[in-house]
């Protein structure tokens, strides 16, 4: 029975990770796995500077400028982490072809990636209208009688 052949590479320690040929020349980590930070940073900091900059608008009456607005901040954060995720998976990608160890494909892959960003993106901006119909809700009921606000929601 003959064995199958070991790759051989001067000056690289190959390792074996999902399957995978990897060397330790180039980050194998950023190429199997996901950017936390990043998820959470998309997670946390779109939403208040959403808010902070679409809460004037809507108190001059103009809910969808206000809206436009705190949108364009939410997925101007998405599409700027998704350019950054695609650059460093790009580099990635080429640092492991140039070491000669293919197959190189990130895992999960880079349409999962961006799209978890999308997604929370797209669920931010669902949020962020829902807040601005209860604003808006608050600004119509302001100029009405106590008495009178709270009817035909009943």
């Amino acid at each position: 029975m003959a064995r199958t052949p070991q790759p051989k590479a001067v000056g690289l320690r190959l390792t074996r990770t999902e399957g995978i040929c990897q060397t330790l020349r180039y980050n194998a980590r950023g190429m199997n796995g996901l950017n936390w930070f990043r998820i959470g940073l998309m997670v946390f900091a779109p939403m208040p500077f959403a808010i902070l900059v679409a809460i004037p608008l809507w108190r001059r009456t103009e809910p969808i400028l206000g809206n436009l607005a705190g949108t364009a901040v939410i997925f101007g954060t998405a599409i700027v982490l998704i350019l950054k995720e695609s650059i460093e998976l790009d580099q990635l990608t080429n640092d492991c072809l140039e070491s000669g160890t293919p197959p190189c494909f990130p895992v999960p892959s880079s349409f999962t990636r961006y799209g978890i960003y999308a997604f929370l993106g797209l669920a931010q901006v669902i949020v962020l209208f829902l807040i601005s119909l209860n604003a808006e809700r608050r600004l119509r009921d302001r100029d009405t009688a106590p008495e009178w606000r709270g009817w035909g929601r009943h």
